[in-house]
């Protein structure tokens, strides 16, 4: 966990709260979420692809009305950037874990920025993210 521009980063292991079991290739069912909440997954609902589908967020859609139903109520969503050896792309770049794997090495993130939208993209579980926690099971 790194404290940076707008919250915290964590890396995937972080996220999922289990430094132990951080090489998984399937779905986990803890995360540092409070009780009754959880991390969105990668696919399926709730996941940030739903959310967006819910919300009518699309990537086809006009940047800077993406921008404006992604960072505004009841969303607000931030482009604080990342942790990756230093503090990358802050005010430019918003990246968010999910629960959901890719492979030993690597998990789904969401990630967007002024003019790319990202809902299943994935990087190293290394990398420093914002977290997203859902009410509910």
């Amino acid at each position: 966990q790194q404290s940076g521009y707008d919250g915290n980063y964590y890396n995937w292991c972080a996220a999922i709260a289990s430094v132990s079991n951080c090489s998984t290739t399937t779905e986990p069912t803890t995360s540092i979420c409070p009780k009754g909440w959880r991390l969105l997954s990668s696919s399926g609902n709730p996941s940030y692809q739903n959310l967006f589908d819910i919300a009518g967020i699309t990537s086809s859609m006009d940047a800077t009305e993406r921008l404006n139903k992604l960072e505004a109520a009841p969303y607000y969503f931030t482009r604080s950037g990342y942790y990756s050896s230093g503090y990358v792309d802050q005010g430019s770049y918003g990246g968010y874990w999910p629960r959901t794997p890719v492979s030993s090495y690597s998990a789904y993130r969401f990630g967007y920025d002024a003019s790319n939208f990202y809902p299943q993209g994935s990087n190293y579980k290394g990398s420093g993210f914002s977290v997203r926690c859902v009410f509910g099971s």
